[in-house]
């Protein structure tokens, strides 16, 4: 699907690229010194997407995560191209149809496309640098009568979908994330999934090092999601999906994270306890992770010695499975990633827009069934490509309370 996706954008960029050239250049006999110069522009512009395709289906092994970050960024070259290309030509296109409409001409329709286009481009250059590096610390607060007084103002931190081998600078971002965590003084600590993006060897021993930075009083539980199965490594021959599961599973055991695979645990205060569940992405979401409206899975072995009575906070990685959760009676509070918001979220006025809303009927923040809630993490990596608009990586600090104040 992203192949084909990518091949339609490279003709729409091929057809505005002769439009603009005919229309622009040619049209009103620009000098050709200008014209030698958008041609050399296209030719360097295209054998990169094409280096960058061949490196990707060719190139593998120890060059995996180069490859990764390679097709990211050509991606973003390629949006950050084209995009603006197809505003200027449709702003053109408009303003010839202007002038044959009302004989006359005008230049207005034009500038206002070359103005919305420089403006996408700084939108674009924004997300690919601050919008993707600024953490964004949200404060969350669980009100409920289950909750007991022993627990009310337990802290959690909730971080999900770090991607570690799409991180430009992933020492960096990961020291950062283990500061913020830090600085929140929480008493545990949650993570979603998707802790790497292709394989346990993103996480070398320095990020593992990192990683055990984490301060929390009662530590670090996780789940796996979809890109910790190893389903997308491009050679399943020299590291099978259930090496590369137990592998990160062990690595992340090291630094006393407790794995949460289709179980529950749980954490005392004195005679009080809360018990928390962790669901393993399951098999057989693979090829429905983008569908809404799925049929609810039998989830029910996870809770098994849970008391429906007590408080229950269910991590599952695929908000999708709230269906399932809700069917079951126990999870006060799920918490979710995944989505990421697709990485992009025009706010307009109180309206907020995201590609997202057309794969996912709960896509971003707290869903609530009666007292039921349902929050999804936005993430921190990226996936696709290197840029965030309007989705800041996100770290949730969830407060619970047993009454309103």
């Amino acid at each position: 699907m992203i192949a084909i996706v990518i091949c339609g954008l490279i003709i729409i960029s091929l057809v505005c690229d002769i439009y603009l050239y005919n229309r622009v250049l040619v049209k009103h006999k620009i000098s050709p010194l200008y014209r030698k110069v958008f041609v050399a522009y296209w030719a360097i512009l295209y054998l990169f997407f094409l280096a960058t395709i061949l490196a990707s289906r060719f190139v593998i092994g120890e060059s995996v995560e180069l490859m990764t970050r390679l097709f990211m960024w050509s991606t973003y070259a390629l949006l950050i191209s084209i995009i603006p290309k197809f505003i200027i030509s449709a702003f053109i296109a408009c303003s010839d149809f202007y002038s044959v409409l009302f004989k006359r001409k005008t230049r207005a329709l034009s500038y206002i496309g070359v103005g919305i286009a420089a403006l996408v481009i700084v939108v674009f250059v924004h997300g690919a640098t601050l919008g993707r590096s600024q953490i964004e610390v949200k404060n969350v607060s669980v009100v409920s009568d289950k909750i007991p007084e022993s627990f009310n103002g337990y802290k959690v931190a909730f971080f999900s979908d770090l991607h570690v081998g799409t991180l430009v600078c992933k020492r960096n971002m990961v020291a950062k994330l283990v500061d913020e965590i830090n600085n929140q003084n929480v008493d545990l600590v949650i993570n979603g999934g998707d802790i790497v993006h292709q394989s346990y060897e993103e996480i070398t021993p320095e990020i593992l090092e990192i990683l055990n930075q984490i301060e929390a009083k009662d530590g670090v539980l996780s789940v796996l999601g979809n890109h910790d199965l190893g389903y997308y490594y491009p050679d399943s021959l020299s590291l099978p999906k259930d090496l590369n599961i137990k592998c990160l599973i062990e690595d992340l055991i090291s630094i006393d994270n407790v794995w949460l695979q289709n179980s529950s645990t749980y954490i005392y205060r004195g005679t009080d306890s809360i018990s928390i569940t962790g669901h393993t992405y399951p098999r057989e979401m693979k090829g429905l992770a983008h569908i809404i409206g799925m049929d609810a899975f039998d989830i029910s072995s996870a809770y098994n010695g849970v008391d429906s009575t007590d408080f229950n906070i269910t991590i599952a990685h695929d908000p999708q499975l709230w269906s399932s959760i809700l069917s079951n009676g126990i999870g006060d509070v799920t918490l979710s990633g995944h989505v990421h918001a697709m990485q992009c979220k025009i706010k307009i006025g109180s309206k907020v827009f995201s590609p997202a809303s057309m794969l996912y009927d709960k896509w971003s923040g707290e869903y609530r069934d009666g007292e039921r809630m349902l929050y999804i993490n936005d993430g921190i990596g990226c996936v696709v490509f290197p840029m965030r608009i309007g989705v800041k990586p996100e770290l949730t600090i969830i407060e619970l309370k047993t009454k309103a104040e």
